[in-house]
Parts: structure tokens; C-alpha cells; sequence
């Protein structure tokens, strides 16, 4: 559960922007990073900036502004 409340500023792709350096960066270097960073990006994406994170991957959007419930990256985190 803290993971989705930590990733609610990704509702708004510019919030997301605004607000990546803080608790977002925080949660994805925790989680997601690793697989999905400058290293490596599993499945073309990468989660090291919130400029990757809403171009998404090779399967597509993993965030989608503005509809948490729609967005993969919220439910692969809760």
C-alpha cells in the first residue's frame, strides 16, 4: 500500500516531472530501478526518470497521466 500512495504524484504528467527527485525517484530506485534503470531496462523500460518512465516501454504506457487506475506502474507497485 505505500508503494501506490507513494506513486500518486504520477497522476499529472507534469507533476510527475515537478515531483520525480522527491518520494517517486525514492520508490522506483527502491523497486524498479535495477531492472528498469541506465544499467538495464527490462522490456525497453526504463524507471530512472520521469521522461522514461512516461515514454513507457516495448509493451507500451506504464503511466497514464491523470488515470491512476489505468496506469501498470501503480498496480505492479501496490
Amino acid at each position: 500500500m505505500t508503494g501506490l500512495c507513494l506513486a500518486a504524484p504520477l497522476l499529472q504528467a507534469g507533476e510527475a516531472v515537478v515531483r520525480w527527485p522527491g518520494e517517486v525517484a525514492s520508490l522506483l530506485d527502491r523497486q524498479c530501478v535495477k531492472c528498469h534503470g541506465p544499467l538495464e531496462q527490462k522490456s525497453g523500460l526504463a524507471l530512472d526518470s520521469a521522461e522514461a518512465a512516461l515514454k513507457g516501454g516495448d509493451d507500451g504506457a506504464v503511466v497514464v497521466p491523470g488515470k491512476p487506475e489505468e496506469s501498470p506502474l501503480i498496480k505492479a507497485l501496490a
